[in-house]
C-alpha cells in the first residue's frame, strides 16, 4: 500500500506549519506587554506549535511545569490562611460546592460561603492579575473577569488526577512521584 506522506505531502505540511507558527509568532509579538517573563516566552518560542496569545503561552508553561504548579499553589494559599469559620467537610451535591469525597483537597474559596468574588482565586484566594499570572507585572489590577490562576488550574488538575487502585487521589510533597521506581543500589541489584 503507497504511504499518503510522501515527498509533496510532507513539505505541504511543514510549509503549513511554518505559515500557522508565522501567524501565531506576530500574533504573540503583537500582544506581547511590556514586562512578559522571559521563562514562559522561551518556553513559548521553542515550542513546534507557537502560542498566538501571551494567555496561552502562560498556560503552556504551567501544564510543562505541574509541580512549579502545585508548590505556588500552595503557597499563595498558605498566605491567604483559611477563612475564619471554614472547616473541610463534604457535600451531598453539587450546588453546595462542597466536595464530595474527602479525596477532593481542601479549597475553602471554592466553596460559596467562603469565595472572594470575581478577581480572586478559588482555590487560594489571593487576587488574579492579568492574563491568570500572580503577580500585577503590568499594573493592572486586579482580573475581575477571573477566578483563577493559571497555576492553581494546573496544581487543581494535578491533585484530581485519578489515581491508579490503592494510589491516593491527591499528590502531595511526601507523596513519590514514582512510587515503583527502585531509589537505592540494594533494590538495583535485587
Amino acid at each position: 500500500m503507497p504511504s499518503t506522506l510522501g515527498p509533496r505531502n510532507m513539505s505541504k505540511w511543514q510549509d503549513e506549519n511554518e505559515k500557522r507558527n508565522r501567524h501565531a509568532l506576530a500574533g504573540l509579538t503583537k500582544a506581547l506587554p511590556e514586562n512578559f517573563p522571559s521563562n514562559v516566552l522561551s518556553r513559548a518560542l521553542s515550542r513546534p506549535f507557537v502560542p498566538p496569545t501571551p494567555r496561552l503561552a502562560i498556560d503552556s508553561y504551567w501544564r510543562a511545569h505541574p509541580i512549579r504548579a502545585d508548590r505556588l499553589a500552595r503557597s499563595l494559599a498558605a498566605r491567604s490562611g483559611t477563612p475564619n469559620g471554614w472547616t473541610w467537610r463534604l457535600g451531598k451535591d453539587r450546588k453546595s460546592g462542597l466536595p464530595a469525597t474527602f479525596r477532593t483537597p481542601p479549597a475553602p474559596y471554592r466553596e460559596n460561603a467562603y469565595t472572594k468574588g470575581p478577581g480572586f482565586c478559588c482555590v487560594c484566594g489571593q487576587p488574579v492579575y492579568r492574563f491568570g499570572w500572580h503577580v500585577d507585572l503590568w499594573d493592572s489590577g486586579a482580573n475581575k473577569n477571573a477566578n483563577w490562576h493559571c497555576a492553581c488550574v494546573i496544581a487543581w488538575q494535578f491533585w484530581n488526577v485519578p489515581s491508579n487502585p490503592g494510589q491516593p487521589a491527591a499528590a502531595s510533597p511526601s507523596t513519590p512521584l514514582w512510587p515503583n521506581r527502585r531509589t537505592t543500589m540494594e533494590d538495583r541489584r535485587g
